[in-house]
């Protein structure tokens, strides 16, 4: 019987924070057989994480640009103390995690060192890749501030999971190394924010969505939301005291401002108008179908003015002119490109969403049936995105951006059912469910944008390398699809522990390799140097074995781990 989309209130109560825990359940130190069962893909999932963290730091260690009594200290504690969490978890069961971490999404792995090591390991890669002093010395502050995230949550996580006098001494540990880390007082001021600003997006993704995510996924949204939304403020800062010392001062491409803008100006929306939409949905709910409407119509107003007298005047500011002109000349008057990919574009998305909304059944006992479908997307954003960076890397950074905001908006419609649009676009989604989606929001759509998206906007900052800003679309749209459908179809031999085969993950490899070539012969653009082709077989390996172990959406983690190994062995 296929999986259905549990029945969910269509918002969260007004008091949004999660029932208290039951008492936690003691770690034994003589656990059931079944509880200290050898999790195989847990450990080789670990390993995977654990051998680029330490070869980024490394390098970065050997190249003089961090030192023992900073950075260093810091990232060699974290992996410490994630190893020893990562232990803890190998023998104790998933529900006791859970229970002791707090509840997320249920039947899945809680993604501990996913959570606390692939952040810093992708800031690491990117200084790596940076050449210029002064933005080097910039991502030295995200890099101490992804370290100091890490470090605080693994001493929150030992205080939790961990027994005895030793749970404080790592905790002290961790929080010791932080502030040992700090040379003046302008990284403690920095310091400080960020962890505010870091418990805050943590805070909200806790309170509001915790069955939607693991506890990994968790703490890389969480952190990749302070990260970024740390550098908007930088952004902000340095048009409005252009005096202000070092670092903050960075020119940052329109790109990116408009990433800033779009991206949190859409959540500043979200939790501006939080009582509104409560409303909304009550008054659905309620079967007030009059005043649903007003209150709902009441919402596209308050989103207009939102747009037109917050969002715009920031990005204006930042930007250094109109954003609306400004888009336009860049869409419509800088070439005849960017008008065909528009169009190619919507072309794409018009027939695609067509043959989804009219073929697809609503429901079906065949999960192949069900792999097809959440696949026939994968390979729908094959199709626009990497012609799209391929012809035009920088109308791709914007379009990434334009798209996330929209789908953001369309998932408010969505949970709290808005007329006209929430009905159909909850039918329209709940077709594409599987087991992952169980929380209030449907997070597969956005996962799958967000990880084509990352590595462009990332890659958009030292642009080093093409394939860097393809990892996403090479990884999803072509590694994962193909390792999925033909897993199900011809796959025989499972991974211990997991339900993926060997032969997916073979297709996860060749497909890849093939599509570089394919790409590279099509466009001239050497994307893999050609003494680098064994190191580049080395990351695709890596990343095909973390696909296939990993109990963390894919969407979500394999991109992010891509672009940091392609920078780890291309560079």
């Amino acid at each position: 019987m296929a999986y259905r989309r549990p029945a969910l209130p269509a918002e969260p109560p007004p008091s949004s924070s999660p029932p208290p825990p039951p008492p936690l359940p003691a770690l034994s130190s003589h656990p059931a057989p079944a509880e200290t069962a050898y999790k195989v893909h847990t450990v080789v999932e670990a390993a995977c994480l654990v051998i680029p963290y330490a070869w980024a730091f490394g390098r970065l260690r050997v190249l003089g640009k961090i030192g023992w009594g900073g950075d260093m200290g810091v990232a060699v504690v974290v992996l410490a103390a994630t190893l020893m969490l990562q232990f803890a978890s190998l023998h104790s069961t998933n529900s006791t995690i859970q229970i002791r971490t707090g509840y997320y999404r249920p039947n899945a792995e809680p993604g501990i060192v996913a959570g606390l090591l692939l952040p810093p390991l992708v800031t690491a890669s990117m200084m790596l890749a940076v050449t210029d002093p002064e933005m080097s010395d910039y991502f030295a502050l995200f890099l101490k501030l992804s370290l100091w995230f890490s470090s605080l949550e693994g001493a929150r996580l030992f205080m939790r999971l961990g027994s005895g006098w030793t749970r404080h001494v790592w905790a002290t540990v961790l929080v010791g190394v932080c502030l040992t880390s700090l040379t003046s007082r302008m990284q403690i001021i920095y310091g400080l924010g960020g962890v505010v600003i870091f418990k805050a997006f943590l805070h909200m993704l806790q309170s509001w969505l915790r069955p939607s995510f693991t506890l990994g996924e968790a703490l890389v949204v969480a952190q990749t939301l302070a990260l970024l939304f740390i550098d908007a403020v930088f952004s902000l800062q340095s048009k409005l005291l252009p005096q202000h010392p070092q670092p903050t001062l960075m020119h940052r491409s329109e790109m990116n401002v408009f990433m800033h803008a779009l991206v949190y100006g859409m959540l500043l929306i979200g939790i501006a108008l939080s009582p509104l939409l409560r409303a909304i949905s009550q008054a659905r709910l309620d079967g007030q179908t009059q005043r649903w409407m007003v209150l709902s119509g009441f919402f596209y107003v308050a989103v207009v003015a939102l747009v037109l007298f917050i969002i715009a005047p920031w990005t204006q500011l930042c930007l250094g002119a109109e954003p609306f002109m400004w888009t336009i000349n860049f869409v419509l008057f800088s070439g005849f490109t960017r008008p065909v990919v528009t169009l190619y574009w919507a072309s794409i998305i018009v027939i695609g969403v067509t043959i989804a909304w009219l073929k697809f059944p609503e429901t079906t006992a065949n999960s192949a049936v069900l792999n097809w479908k959440r696949k026939y997307f994968h390979l729908l954003a094959t199709l626009m995105f990497i012609p799209g960076y391929i012809w035009d890397p920088e109308f791709m950074h914007l379009a990434f951006s334009v798209a996330l905001a929209v789908l953001i908006l369309f998932e408010y419609l969505r949970h709290f059912r808005l007329y006209p649009l929430g009905q159909p676009v909850h039918d329209f989604l709940s077709k594409f469910l599987d087991d992952r989606d169980c929380g209030p929001v449907i997070l597969s759509h956005l996962y799958l944008l967000v990880g084509c998206a990352l590595p462009v906007w990332l890659n958009r900052i030292p642009m080093r390398m093409v394939v860097g800003g393809l990892s996403g679309m090479l990884t999803l749209g072509i590694g994962d699809t193909m390792a999925s459908i033909h897993g199900k179809r011809f796959g025989r031999n499972k991974w211990p522990g997991t339900a993926k085969t060997v032969e997916g993950t073979l297709a996860f490899i060749v497909t890849i390799t093939v599509a570089c070539v394919t790409i590279s012969l099509l466009t001239k653009i050497p994307l893999i140097p050609t003494h680098k082709w064994p190191e580049f077989l080395v990351c695709i390996i890596f990343s095909s074995l973390l696909e296939a172990f990993s109990d963390q959406n894919d969407n979500l983690i394999i991109p992010l781990y891509t672009f940091a190994f392609l920078h780890l062995t291309l560079l």
